[in-house]
């Protein structure tokens, strides 16, 4: 169990938040991350967590918002989950989960992303691996993807674990 706790306002500029390397992250066969989130802007990709090996997104672990409010989580470039729009507003605390089982049967067995505790119904590209990539020493961001930039709004009670909690 990994957990870090924290209540962080982000300026969309130049803020991040960097935890080092979490190698229990790289190779794990269960993953799940939780957090509140209150963007100040939902119209640009931004990053909230990565541990991304390059600007290319190979090995990355990220949530993101884009024009209409919804979440994407990836595992690498090619292979990803991501809900319908309208899952995120500006000025509201929204709570999210994404949750990853590799011993699951498909990739809505193995890649979940929980919206105010509901399992959303996602879209997927790639097929979801039974392990997730690993990304070397990379650190785990939060508030920043390489590729797409830094998050403008606020960030609190970040958690991770190496287990695919239940409901």
């Amino acid at each position: 169990v990994r957990g870090i706790l924290m209540s962080l306002d982000f300026d969309g500029t130049d803020d991040v938040v960097d935890h080092g390397d979490i190698a229990g992250m790289d190779g794990a066969a269960a993953l799940t991350i939780a957090f509140w989130a209150n963007p100040d802007v939902v119209n640009v990709w931004r990053g909230i967590t990565t541990k991304e090996s390059g600007a290319n997104d190979t090995g990355m672990i990220e949530h993101r918002f884009v024009a209409d409010g919804d979440i994407f989580w990836r595992a690498t470039n090619v292979t990803y989950g991501y809900t319908a729009g309208g899952k995120l507003a500006v000025g509201t605390w929204t709570y999210i989960t994404c949750w990853f089982d590799g011993s699951g049967t498909g990739n809505a067995g193995r890649w979940k992303i929980y919206v105010g505790g509901v399992d959303q119904t996602l879209t997927f590209a790639g097929t979801i691996p039974a392990t997730l990539p690993d990304t070397g020493a990379t650190s785990f961001k939060v508030g920043r993807s390489v590729e797409n930039g830094f998050f403008n709004g606020r960030i609190a009670l970040l958690k991770m674990w190496t287990a695919a909690l239940t409901p």
